[in-house]
């Protein structure tokens, strides 16, 4: 984070201020730089930031999760101050569900035997040719 008295650098018949460069290679693997934006008296006018990275570590759709999910975490310690680090909402709701409710959907009908003798005869049925017990050069067919 980046604070500065004025986006601007204001000189007897200059004005200068800093333009963020794409150079097409990244400095580190990943780099999230926010700067404070200003006017040249110093009002304060928002906060602007970019995102470099590896693009051999991380792809766009990577980059643009953690950046939403920055901006989430960032919104909510400026609308509720006073919620501990702890109780902020790092997921959205479509992700949180996502989590929890789609990927821990694993509930499905289970067709087993109730008695190892019973899955021993399914399989003599379905493979009677196939290796039951190998113990070095010796193999037992179903």
């Amino acid at each position: 984070f980046q604070s500065a008295a004025s986006g601007e650098l204001t000189l007897p018949g200059i004005t200068a201020h800093s333009t963020p460069v794409a150079t097409g290679t990244s400095r580190f693997d990943l780099l999230f730089s926010i700067d404070e934006r200003t006017t040249a008296t110093g009002t304060p006018t928002g906060l602007e930031g970019f995102v470099e990275y590896s693009t051999d570590l991380f792809d766009h759709t990577t980059i643009t999760t953690l950046i939403e999910r920055l901006t989430r975490v960032l919104e909510q310690a400026v609308t509720q101050p006073d919620t501990p680090i702890t109780r902020t909402e790092l997921l959205s709701t479509d992700e949180r569900h996502q989590l929890l409710v789609q990927h821990n959907a694993t509930q499905h009908d289970v067709t087993t035997p109730e008695v190892l003798s019973e899955a021993f005869e399914a399989q003599v049925r379905a493979t009677p040719d196939a290796p039951a017990v190998v113990f070095e050069a010796t193999e037992l067919s179903y």
